[in-house]
């Protein structure tokens, strides 16, 4: 039987027994509430309604600790909350890809031509500083300075100075 099958079945048992406690109980009342009430009737009432309801107290924690697993993350048998989580975030990453894809699509499709010239090369430690000017047609319109690590591949057409077509290394 699986899990949550079982954790129905034990809460069906739970109930049945909480029946039994309250008959218990009402048959205990009736007994004492007789004219000529039998004491000993009384009493094994009563000690089934303790007993009973001893049952059920244990059994209803046990239930509680487990919900307390469940809802607080902690690795329990039978929960799907992990798999929900791995799946939720799998979502999350795949829209962040899409909207990535987007962006690159949206420039990739831009009108104007974006061209890069004038990289120049500084060696700094174990970083390589490349400045790109990008310009929109003629007109200069952003300076990117760029730190890559020198074990970064660069393909060589993004560093060719477009004014002396040879790549500035140093």
């Amino acid at each position: 039987m699986t899990p949550p099958m079982e954790r129905i079945q034990i809460l069906e048992t739970i109930e049945k027994d909480i029946i039994v406690c309250l008959q218990s109980a009402g048959q205990a009342f009736v007994e004492l509430s007789k004219e000529k009430s039998s004491l000993k009737q009384a009493e094994a009432q009563t000690q089934q309604f303790l007993k009973t309801l001893g049952h059920v107290e244990s059994k209803l924690s046990e239930q509680i600790n487990y919900l307390t697993q469940v809802s607080t993350g902690q690795p329990h048998e039978g929960s799907g909350y992990a798999s929900q989580k791995v799946l939720q975030m799998a979502w999350h990453r795949l829209e962040h890809a899409r909207s990535r894809v987007n962006e690159l699509e949206r420039i990739k499709n831009k009108p104007s031509v974006l061209t890069v010239s004038d990289n120049v090369l500084f060696k700094m430690s174990e970083y390589v500083k490349v400045a790109y000017y990008i310009y929109d047609g003629k007109k200069a319109v952003m300076k990117l300075d760029v730190a890559l690590p020198i074990t970064t591949k660069i393909p060589i057409s993004t560093i060719m100075c477009q004014r002396c077509s040879v790549p500035h290394f140093m």
